[in-house]
């Protein structure tokens, strides 16, 4: 009686606490996911209700109209803006599932972002809906830049160069580049993967295999530029007709001065692909890689290496201003600087749902 008695409190017993572990566990997860993953009953600046996540989602391409204003784009058709310089973001409506490779906004309200199988959307509302244009190809689309509100390029895959007068109502398709490119003799005709236009005739697009094409009548022309590298470039920025920087595999750097009518190789911190630049003046200059991002301030004869400390592509770098700049890449990672680009710092993409 006394064994089984004994037997039958411990067994009761070992139940109850399994029992009240079981319990407080439900309880501690419950809480967790609260705090960490949703917050419901927050109120934002204007007194409405909102829930709050953290997105990971691949960024791809960034831009910044100025320091409270941006958009990034990415995988799956990503779309996300801020009105608070990053403190918190807001996903707008792509209807596609395609990646989105690049976004240029020329102001608070237009913009245009590209990306898989020749997909181009544009806005005149700041996001708030975005319409589908007819790129009228099938190819991958890399680069957009726009000098006016009217006048923009598309860069892209297997020479894909496409050009609007009338805001992405019609794009056009430039024959001359195919021409330009057909001199390579490859299988495919090479891909372009990054352009940048210093005023509204003076241009350049950066490919594979080592190609530099230049416009000095606001796209009308192009002709090439001779650079000692056949590494994918995929990477241009010029602060004037004369000061540009380019940047692709495996680290290589080159700088101009007159151009492009010459280019010097310099040396890399780094051996990875440098997927985007931008030049603040003449000498200084930002530009993203795997897991670091690259200053200059004599104009890409030395080069600082700030690592984010985690082992992530950054692919897009935009700097509205000489100060504030932001870089975006992999699982929705995003770093902001206030400093030029000496100092970043990682930035958390909390997606707001006002309800």
């Amino acid at each position: 009686m006394t064994k089984w008695f004994a037997a039958n409190r411990l067994k009761t017993g070992t139940f109850g606490i399994v029992l009240i572990i079981l319990i407080v566990s439900m309880a501690a997860i419950g809480c967790r996911k609260d705090s960490s993953v949703s917050q419901k009953g927050k109120e934002d600046q204007k007194g409405l209700p909102t829930d709050i996540v953290v997105m990971n989602a691949s960024l791809f391409g960034v831009s910044f109209v100025d320091v409270q204003h941006g958009w990034a784009v990415g995988k799956s058709g990503t779309i996300i803006a801020t009105d608070d310089g990053g403190k918190s973001w807001e996903t707008q409506k792509s209807n596609t599932l395609y990646h989105l490779y690049a976004v240029f906004f020329k102001d608070l309200q237009k913009g245009w972002a590209a990306g898989e199988n020749g997909i181009i959307l544009g806005t005149d509302n700041g996001g708030q809906k975005w319409v589908e244009q007819d790129s009228g190809v099938s190819l991958n689309l890399r680069k957009i830049y726009f000098t006016d509100l009217k006048r923009g390029w598309v860069a892209g895959h297997q020479g894909t160069l496409l050009k609007t007068e009338d805001g992405g109502m019609t794009w056009k398709k430039s024959t001359e580049i195919q021409k330009l490119l057909g001199v390579y003799e490859r299988q495919f005709l090479p891909s372009l993967f990054s352009l940048y236009f210093s005023d509204e005739v003076h241009g350049w697009a950066v490919g594979h295999p080592g190609v530099i094409l230049t416009t000095s009548d606001g796209g009308a022309t192009w002709k090439r530029q001779l650079i000692d590298t056949e590494e994918v470039l995929t990477g241009v920025a010029c602060f004037d007709r004369s000061h540009c920087l380019v940047t692709g595999a495996n680290g290589v750097i080159f700088n101009s001065i007159d151009g492009g009518a010459s280019w010097e190789s310099l040396p890399s911190p780094t051996e990875n692909k440098i997927n985007d630049i931008v030049m603040m003046d003449q000498n200084r200059g930002v530009a993203v890689s795997h897991a670091s991002i690259l200053s200059t301030t004599d104009g890409g004869k030395s080069w600082k290496s700030w690592k984010i400390g985690m082992s992530r592509w950054l692919y897009s770098v935009s700097f509205p201003d000489n100060l504030h700049g932001w870089a975006v890449g992999d699982s929705g990672t995003v770093f902001v600087t206030k400093d030029g680009g000496n100092n970043w710092a990682l930035q958390a993409v909390k997606i707001v749902s006002r309800e």
